[in-house]
């Protein structure tokens, strides 16, 4: 038996205080995930604990068919998506607001190129990755359950599978069309920069390989 299913059965067996190793484990990689999907620090915050909430709740119920983390990205990928229709009903229409609590737009410009950009430079960078995180966000969930794992979290194609339960192959056929959908999501809503920062260029988003199946 591995550490990690030892942890489980050390919790399963009334050890409640093993459960904070659990949480230390975990905390960065669901916190990451909660962090992408709301935008805001304290909304993730506020999620994650809902979700390592619901893995203690549901800890009884892991057998160790999988490992352990891909069950926890699980939960927390459902938590997640359970979280943005729970916001879509409340907003109607409107995307998850990217703000933090006083209204002031903090997303990392981790996708800023090397050097100092300029403040039009900076502007066109926020404008593109909230412009691709709303694309996302309105896939269907077969699509943004693998655009997630994939983009947001960098797992590859075995490990999505393993979390989706779902064929490698499958998993590069919603990639695929997950791309092709963006594209087409981002250049119906002339987003801003789609021609011009690349979005609508070939390779960009899509692929150049045909793909069959679902």
């Amino acid at each position: 038996m591995n550490v990690e299913n030892l942890l489980v059965e050390a919790i399963k067996a009334g050890c409640i205080h093993r459960f904070e190793d659990l949480v230390e484990l975990y905390k960065d990689r669901v916190y990451n995930m909660a962090r992408h999907m709301t935008g805001c620090p304290q909304e993730a915050q506020d999620l994650a604990q809902d979700i390592f909430l619901s893995i203690y709740q549901n800890i009884h119920g892991f057998r160790g068919d999988s490992s352990l983390s891909t069950w926890i990205y699980r939960i927390t990928l459902n938590r997640c998506l359970d979280w943005q229709r729970k916001q879509k009903r409340r907003r109607k229409h409107a995307m998850p607001g990217y703000r933090n609590t006083e209204g002031h737009n903090e997303e990392p410009l981790e996708q800023m190129p090397a050097g100092q950009p300029n403040p039009e430079e900076q502007l066109i960078a926020k404008e593109q990755i909230e412009e691709m995180r709303k694309a996302i966000h309105a896939l269907p969930d077969k699509y943004k359950k693998v655009m997630i794992l994939y983009y947001y979290q960098q797992m590859s194609y075995m490990e999505i599978s393993e979390i989706l339960d779902i064929p490698v192959r499958t998993v590069e056929t919603r990639l695929y069309r997950g791309k092709q959908k963006i594209r087409e999501l981002l250049i119906n809503t002339g987003a801003k920069g789609v021609n011009r920062h690349g979005y609508a260029r070939d390779g960009a988003i899509t692929e150049k390989h045909p793909v069959q199946g679902s």
